[in-house]
């Protein structure tokens, strides 16, 4: 005996999803359009990490480069468009910003510094001497306050040098060592502390990521909360 469906079991032959079914082809294109959308929607948040890491590295490798090649020449032209867009991988449009106007308010500023001696492998736990280059390039002698911290991944200063008071005459440079210790474990950065004492001038910053997985990794930004030590007069 054949038994028929009810009324309620059958299906309507005459649904657009009933004849998507009946055909292979559209079943197989349905399904694909379906795993695509899948991928689409799992790749989402990770396309928007990458946008944030790309304008965080492309921000702190541009100024850290400008700041070393200030550090090296006494006649430092401000790079040009060409030279920021190559830095930023050839796309100019990514170096807009919040994370580009943080770094480069230091990178750009009349009295500047830089951490030109540096390593990734600076041993745990040690005293380190670290080289930096404080750079005038106004038309005054200027006096500033100088000090180099470790900086923990929270923004919490796990240690700092002497704090150094220099004159830099007018359009030169004036390189000194500074020593701090160097965390036991962890990412953490190297950051050097400029205060004019001139209140026309803004503190500027010359930072390095070491331990992190890259140049775009999101760190905390200055000012930094001193935690673990005062610091005395030079």
């Amino acid at each position: 005996m054949i038994i028929e469906p009810t009324a309620n079991q059958k299906p309507r032959r005459d649904s657009l999803l009933w004849r998507l079914l009946r055909s292979p082809l559209l079943t197989l294109i349905l399904i694909a359009g379906l795993v695509g959308f899948a991928m689409l929607a799992r790749r989402a948040p990770q396309d928007r990490a990458a946008t944030g890491s790309d304008r965080e590295g492309c921000a702190y490798l541009a100024a850290e480069t400008a700041l070393s090649e200030r550090a090296r020449a006494l006649d430092w032209p401000t790079p040009a468009a060409a030279r920021i867009a190559e830095l930023c991988g050839g796309d100019a449009a990514i170096a807009a910003g919040e994370r580009w106007d943080v770094y480069w308010r230091s990178a750009g500023a009349p009295l500047a510094v830089s951490i030109d001696s540096w390593r990734e492998d600076h041993a745990r736990g040690d005293e380190v001497a670290i080289g930096v280059t404080v750079i005038n390039d106004t038309a005054n002698a200027e006096h500033a306050d100088l000090r180099l911290l470790a900086v923990g991944v929270d923004g919490a200063v796990t240690a700092s040098s002497r704090l150094e008071r220099l004159e830099v005459p007018p359009r030169d440079r004036v390189a000194i060592s500074l020593s701090v210790r160097i965390p036991n474990d962890g990412p953490y950065q190297l950051a050097a502390e400029l205060r004019p004492r001139n209140p026309e001038l803004q503190t500027v910053w010359s930072r390095r990521k070491i331990g992190f997985a890259g140049p775009g990794a999101a760190v905390p930004d200055p000012p930094f909360e001193n935690v673990c030590c005062a610091t005395s007069g030079g």
